[in-house]
């Protein structure tokens, strides 16, 4: 889970979905929390998902940290 895209924090039976435009969607279900992302990301992101991969992961942290 360390590595995911759900960013450090979450717990193993973590789980989510990835939109090709950027939008994700990460549950945890031992911490009770969840968080989703809309976004576009096809604007900037399209060519190298890197940044938009960095967003997802920097979010998620924030969540699971709180």
């Amino acid at each position: 889970p360390q590595e995911t895209l759900a960013g450090k924090g979450c717990h193993e039976g973590s789980f989510g979905h990835l939109g090709f435009t950027g939008t994700s969607i990460w549950i945890d279900p031992i911490l009770g929390r969840a968080h989703i992302i809309l976004t576009n990301g096809t604007k900037k992101y399209w060519y190298d998902k890197a940044g938009l991969n960095e967003i997802r992961r920097g979010i998620g942290e924030l969540v699971w940290a709180k």
